[in-house]
């Protein structure tokens, strides 16, 4: 299908097969600056949209195109290179959301603008795999339940109420986790271990794509299907490829 318009990776990624959004990232491993730009997507061509605020890469994003809300992330260009900023897309501009409570990237996200929920990832300082599982609803942020161990640069998607977070740095990283809207249980394990994956669905239809045996390592084209309990080898990707953008409002049919 079309090309994004600025190659990137570690961006921002939500929405569906024909309204998709994307949005920060940066421009290779050899560029440590993020980026604000922000495209959108009506089923084959990508548009150029209304740039962030602010420059971002491990950031994650929920909600569909329209409402999508885009959390933490990190930028060598600032002090602190991490950042706990949180802004909204309306469809046409960003504006500034309620912060997240600490500094965070490389977490997990799923939900929608008023009923996200952000999990795991790193908080500075020290640099430490994060469990913690915080909820928003538009404007303020709660705490819920902790993971069941901590980990960053997984693959998510779901709702608010059935979210998943699959992989990442994590130990073993095949363990893959579900989330009912109040606490965390362990899943079926994803066929191999896995980084830098992409998702989309529910905890109980979901579809994981893409990745690396370790962070900058050979990409994948895996793709596997979950209905809850088990995972099941899919058709691969065309293009084997790490730190792609999920698309949490898709399904497990649709991403």
């Amino acid at each position: 299908t079309g090309n994004v318009n600025t190659k990137r990776i570690s961006a921002g990624g939500s929405g569906t097969p024909t309204a998709g959004i994307i949005a920060g990232g940066r421009q290779g491993d050899a560029s440590p600056q993020g980026d604000h730009q922000t495209e959108e997507y009506t089923g084959y061509t990508w548009s150029n949209a209304a740039d962030m605020s602010n420059d971002r890469f491990e950031t994650e994003m929920a909600g569909p195109m329209s409402s999508a809300v885009i959390v933490g992330g990190y930028d060598i260009a600032l002090s602190p290179e991490k950042i706990a900023n949180v802004e909204e897309f309306d469809g046409s501009s960003w504006s500034n959301g309620t912060a997240y409570p600490s500094a965070v990237f490389a977490g997990g996200a799923a939900g929608t603008q008023t009923a996200a929920v952000y999990f795991g990832g790193y908080f500075p300082p020290p640099t430490n795999l994060q469990a913690s599982t915080k909820e928003y609803d538009g404007s303020s942020w709660t705490a819920s339940n902790n993971m069941v161990e901590g980990r960053g640069y997984m693959a998510s998607c779901g709702s608010q109420t059935s979210a998943l977070a699959i992989c990442g740095k994590v130990s073993p990283s095949v363990d893959v986790e579900e989330y009912d809207g109040t606490s965390w249980t362990a899943g079926g394990n994803y066929p191999t271990a896995n980084v830098n994956a992409a998702a989309s669905g529910l905890s109980t239809a979901a579809i994981v794509f893409s990745g690396a045996l370790v962070p900058g390592g050979t990409a994948m084209n895996l793709s596997a299907s979950y209905d809850g309990n088990v995972f099941v080898t899919d058709t691969s990707l065309s293009t084997a490829r790490e730190q792609a953008s999920g698309s949490s409002q898709g399904t497990n049919q649709s991403a």
